[in-house]
């Protein structure tokens, strides 16, 4: 499926693309996008950076303590702000139009 697709729908969703050994994590809900860029490990996945452990906050993206980029809005306008703003090394993996995108399943608690 294509990002673009996911993002138009107004829908809660947790969507995922692999490129090589890195996940980009785009989660949806009512009022914001959050997104995470993640490298493979031996039997899963982790951050690829924690943000130098502060908060910064620019042209309407917030960069988390856990590494994650918070954008308002649900729409491609917030979208594109949220490309914009990631490391060049990471704004070939965001890519809205790219159509193997697909449903993160929420693990099992345990």
């Amino acid at each position: 499926m294509k990002l673009a697709q996911v993002v138009e729908s107004g829908q809660e969703a947790r969507v995922f693309r692999i490129v090589g050994a890195q996940r980009m994590v785009v989660e949806l809900d009512a009022h914001r996008l959050r997104v995470l860029v993640q490298y493979r490990i031996k039997r899963g996945w982790m951050l690829a950076d924690h943000g130098n452990g502060g908060v910064r906050y620019l042209n309407g993206v917030l960069r988390d303590v856990d590494g994650s980029w918070i954008v308002a809005g649900q729409n491609l306008a917030a979208l594109e702000r949220l490309v914009n703003c990631l490391p060049t090394i990471y704004q070939h993996l965001l890519t809205p139009e790219s159509d193997d995108w697909q449903i993160l399943e929420k693990q099992p608690a345990g």
